[in-house]
């Protein structure tokens, strides 16, 4: 087994290897040339989660500017890029780019987006880490989850009675709704709502 331990960030980074045999023991030779193939194996790692997370953004710049980070489930950050750590330090004044602040940790602990004063945060866990997307917040993060799918109806073509209907509501309120959602999104046509939604996706 080698490790490699990080004092700045509190965590350590290990990986073993065994012999399908228990019984037969690494000789001096063999210890010897792990030892020296340790850094570079922890270096590749670095690497692989770097590419990964290079892979996130270029899916998504796109569409809109994202940070993105990598941190494992204690909230210690491996990896987050200039946008990430520019927008955590508007959400928290003083943030040292070293641990998740507790808020955020706490929002995705329960699986939930986190939706803070200037940014929203969304992830995604894979092998016990947590790959983060970070945007800053817009107008459609005003929406309640019912005028949501209201929204999203409308930019689907739907009319106030089908909506209505699918939602076994009165035309009557859900048009009141659909007036409500326009000025919160400050839009007035489906054009500019179809474009509002898509910045907080």
């Amino acid at each position: 087994m080698t490790a490699e331990n990080l004092p700045r960030k509190n965590f350590m980074h290990w990986f073993s290897l065994y012999r399908a045999d228990k019984d037969a023991h690494c000789t001096e030779g063999e210890r010897q040339l792990l030892s020296q193939l340790a850094p570079h194996v922890m270096q590749a790692l670095a690497m692989n989660r770097v590419m990964h997370l290079d892979h996130l953004e270029a899916a998504d710049k796109a569409l809109s500017p994202y940070g993105s980070a990598i941190a494992d489930a204690r909230g210690v950050l491996y990896h987050s890029d200039p946008q990430f750590k520019g927008l955590a330090q508007a959400e928290w004044n003083g943030w040292s780019g070293l641990i998740l602040p507790a808020d955020l940790m706490d929002a995705l602990s329960s699986g939930e987006r986190f939706i803070g004063r200037t940014m929203v945060v969304r992830q995604y866990v894979e092998h016990g880490l947590l790959f983060l997307k970070a945007r800053s917040r817009c107008l459609a993060d005003l929406l309640t989850l019912r005028e949501w799918t209201i929204a999203r109806l409308i930019a689907k073509g739907e009319s106030h009675k089908e909506i209505a209907r699918a939602l076994n509501r009165s035309p009557a309120t859900v048009r009141n709704q659909i007036q409500v959602i326009y000025e919160k999104l400050q839009v007035g046509s489906i054009a500019m709502l179809i474009e509002a939604l898509r910045r907080a996706e």
